[in-house]
C-alpha cells in the first residue's frame, strides 16, 4: 500500500494537471476593474478591459437587440466553443454560480459574439456584484479532440454601476430609427405646389436628426417629381422648386450642410403610377430622398 506522502504527491500531482488545463486566466485586479461608456444617438456601448486579453463591449443600435463582443488582442487561431457562467461575490458561501450559455468560440479578433436575451442576464448579474466568466476551451476540428489548453476570461463587476446607468440611459435617449428605416424616404406634394406639409415637416425632421447624430452619412440625393397634368417645361419648373424647397428646409432649419446634397428633377420622366386618375398623379407628385454612407 502506498505511504501517505506518496499519495499525497500523487494527489498534489492530479491537482496541478486539472489547474494546467487553463492555459492563462485574463482578468482585472478589483482595485483596477474599469468599464467605460460611449454614447450615442444611434448606439451605445459599454466596454469593459480586460487585461492581457482584449475588451467585452455590450452595445445596442436602434430597434436592435443588444449585443456583447469580445475582442481578443491577438488573432485567435483555434475554434472551439465557450460556456459562460455567472458568479457571487465570495463571501456569499451558499450562493452557487448561475450558467448563462454555451457559445461557438471563432477564430479572428473577436471570437466571441452573442446576440441573444443572454446578454440582458448578463448584466443583470454584473449589476448585482456578479462577475461572468468564459471558460473558453479550443477544440481540434479534425479529430474531435482538445489539442490547446483552455482560457479563462472575466468580467469583474467592480466599477460596473455608474457606467451601466450610463449606458441605460443612453438607450432611453436613441432616436427610434435607424439607417435602414431612413435610407429613403419619399413626400408628396398638392398639385402644382412645392410646399412642404406637416407631414413631409416631420420626416425631414427626422432624418436630419439621424444624420446629425450618425455622423457617417457622406451624400443625400434628392430627387423631384411631378404628374404629367401640365406642359413638360411648368413640370420640370416643378419638380425643381420642389427639390430646393427640401434643400432650404434641411440646411436652414437643420443645420445639414449644403455641400451633402445633391439635387436632380426628373419632371414627369419616371412615373411611379398612371397619370390617367387622380390617386396616381399623387403617387407621381413627389420628392425622393436617398441617404448614403
Amino acid at each position: 500500500m502506498p505511504s501517505p506522502f506518496c499519495r499525497i504527491v500523487a494527489f498534489l500531482a492530479l491537482l496541478s494537471l486539472v489547474f494546467s488545463a487553463f492555459a492563462h486566466e485574463y482578468k482585472a485586479p478589483y482595485d483596477g476593474s474599469h468599464w467605460k461608456t460611449n454614447t450615442s444617438k444611434v448606439e451605445c456601448s459599454l466596454t469593459h478591459t480586460i487585461p492581457g486579453y482584449g475588451k467585452a463591449i455590450f452595445s445596442q443600435s436602434s430597434h436592435e437587440h443588444q449585443k456583447l463582443v469580445v475582442d481578443c488582442i491577438l488573432d485567435r487561431l483555434h475554434p472551439g466553443k465557450a460556456t459562460l457562467n455567472t458568479y457571487p461575490q465570495r463571501w456569499k458561501i451558499n450562493q452557487a454560480p448561475t450558467f448563462i450559455a454555451k457559445v461557438p468560440v471563432k477564430p479572428g479578433l473577436q471570437p466571441i459574439t452573442m446576440k441573444s436575451d443572454e446578454v440582458y442576464r448578463v448584466l443583470e448579474n454584473l449589476d448585482i456584484g456578479h462577475s461572468a466568466v468564459f471558460i473558453i476551451t479550443p477544440a481540434n476540428t479534425a479529430s474531435k479532440t482538445q489539442t490547446h489548453k483552455s482560457d479563462k476570461i472575466v468580467l469583474m463587476p467592480a466599477g460596473f454601476e455608474k457606467p451601466y446607468k450610463e449606458y441605460l440611459h443612453c438607450i432611453s435617449q436613441m432616436i427610434p430609427h435607424t439607417f435602414n428605416d431612413l435610407k429613403e424616404i419619399v413626400l408628396h406634394f398638392e398639385s402644382g405646389s412645392a410646399i412642404i406639409s406637416k407631414e413631409n415637416e416631420r420626416k425631414l425632421k427626422e432624418l436630419a436628426e439621424f444624420v446629425r447624430a450618425d455622423g457617417k452619412i457622406r451624400r443625400i440625393d434628392i430627387a423631384g417629381h411631378s404628374d404629367r397634368k401640365g406642359s413638360f417645361q411648368a413640370n420640370n419648373y416643378l419638380a425643381n422648386q420642389r427639390i430646393w424647397a427640401v434643400k432650404d428646409y434641411l440646411v436652414q432649419f437643420h443645420g445639414i450642410k449644403a455641400d451633402m446634397l445633391t439635387l436632380k428633377d426628373y419632371a414627369d420622366k419616371k412615373p411611379i403610377a398612371t397619370n390617367k386618375t387622380a390617386e396616381g398623379r399623387a403617387k407621381n407628385r413627389r420628392v425622393v430622398i436617398t441617404i448614403y454612407r
